[in-house]
């Protein structure tokens, strides 16, 4: 089995080839020759079965830093005379280090070599100490979980005033942020690690068209034409405030934690931009599956309503009649749109109703995440979007690891320091025809009434 970086780079000479057969016809304007035409097909089918081995290279990968988390060795990918427990990566030693004007060493500085090298490879530059991507893959853990060690530490919450986080009450767990359940990768959405520059996708936008005629007559000439979609690099970022008294007392759990709700934090916002995001230059947001042109849209009207069976399967066909159906088809929604229609009847009067598993909605997946956000439509006080497609056809890019910039100094005289997070990312909608969204669903009375506590 090929490593994943063989895999990208030989995707990546394919689709340089691929590109430069476009390129040449449109600098001399005119169509691929039929020459050009089979190897610009027969490219995209190998980039295509590319693209299969290396989903399930970042697979093995990713199982691989798992099993190193859950305390197995990892593959010696670090230079080290021995094989690495990744787990016991420190992100307090690592800040403490810098405060303290030290070079990383050990694991940490291993690891902060990892990502300057991936950064070079990307062209991306490292600002401060790096974690690279397959470390910060092992990070993604389940929101919520508990973890149960001794803490001594002397504050419950950072405040809104931007004072340092501090923790209190010793020998007790710390509980994480209860936080929307991640939704477009698990509805099939495709991340990429390692991008280099900008990341160009074409795609046959008109194709052959094939005609009957006589014996010897002359055929009708296909108008074959291209389309080139495009992705680049957006900076993510986020800073916490810590105490020193922190960086020194505190306990691997509460590291642990600190560390995972700082990648969660990252996630969750990718994971918005790519329902969201609106695209503009002055937010420096990806563009989102809401605001990307060509999505099918039903409308809930002026007041919205609820989605009824004739709606969901509208969705459906909106999607089948463009020859989209295929892939990682599914749901999106809220909590207030499921609980709704487990309580709504095919039919009226009919006593089968039209959620009844919480898996599935009309034979295809469903995912429900309140990352789907509710808001004002007309005199309804609550409405969201329910969305359907082929979720492979949305492509996550990111560009390197995590970029941690330790600043000792900014807030020295309050003795606290600032970990600043930077990454970056992009969303690509490849065919909006694969998509199709109710935009303006309503909950019933009962469940839009309630509020988190």
């Amino acid at each position: 089995m090929k490593k994943l970086k063989e895999l990208l780079e030989e995707r990546a000479a394919k689709l340089k080839d691929s590109l430069a057969l476009v390129d040449t016809a449109e600098a001399e304007k005119r169509d691929l020759t039929a020459e050009e035409a089979t190897r610009f097909d027969a490219l995209g089918g190998e980039i295509g079965a590319l693209d299969v081995q290396i989903t399930r290279a970042r697979v093995v990968e990713a199982q691989r830093a798992a099993a190193a988390g859950a305390g197995a060795p990892a593959a010696n990918r670090h230079g080290a005379e021995q094989e690495r427990d990744l787990s016991k990566f420190s992100l307090r030693k690592m800040a403490l280090d810098v405060m303290e004007n030290r070079t990383p060493s050990g694991l940490e500085g291993e690891m902060h070599q990892e990502a300057v090298k991936e950064a070079r490879g990307i062209g991306v530059a490292i600002e401060g100490v790096g974690i690279p991507s397959f470390l910060a893959m092992q990070q993604r853990q389940a929101p919520g979980r508990v973890e149960r060690r001794d803490n001594s530490v002397t504050m419950p919450t950072q405040p809104a005033d931007g004072s340092a986080v501090v923790f209190q009450d010793p020998a007790q767990p710390i509980q994480g942020l209860l936080r929307p359940a991640l939704a477009v990768q698990a509805l099939g959405a495709r991340l990429l690690t390692g991008l280099v520059g900008e990341v160009p996708f074409p795609a046959i936008t008109q194709g052959s068209t094939s005609t009957w005629k006589p014996e010897v007559a002359e055929l009708d000439k296909s108008n074959v034409k291209f389309g080139r979609s495009k992705m680049n690099p957006h900076r993510l970022g986020t800073y916490l405030l810590l105490s020193k008294q922190f960086l020194i007392q505190t306990s691997p759990d509460i590291e642990m934690m600190i560390r995972q709700d700082l990648q969660l934090s990252v996630d969750h916002a990718v994971d918005q931009a790519a329902i969201y995001g609106d695209g503009q230059q002055n937010s420096n947001q990806p563009l989102g599956l809401l605001n990307t042109p060509g999505v099918y849209v039903a409308n809930g009207g002026a007041n919205g309503r609820v989605p009824t069976l004739n709606d969901i399967v509208g969705l459906e066909a909106s999607v089948e009649i463009q020859n989209a159906a295929v892939g990682s088809l599914g749901y999106l929604m809220n909590s207030k749109i499921k609980g709704t229609l487990k309580t709504t009847p095919l039919v009226n009067s009919y006593p089968v109703f039209l959620l009844t598993d919480n898996n599935e909605l009309n034979g295809h997946k469903l995912v429900v995440s309140n990352m789907v956000k509710d808001a004002p439509r007309g005199s309804a006080t609550v409405a969201s979007t329910v969305a359907y497609g082929d979720w492979s056809q949305m492509i996550i890019g990111q560009w390197g690891g995590l970029d941690l910039l330790v600043d000792p100094y900014t807030q020295a005289t309050n003795g606290q320091t600032r970990l600043i997070v930077n990454s970056f990312w992009d969303i690509l909608v490849r065919r909006a025809a694969s998509f199709a969204l109710f935009v303006g669903a309503t909950p019933s009375a009962e469940i839009a009434a309630l509020q988190p506590q």
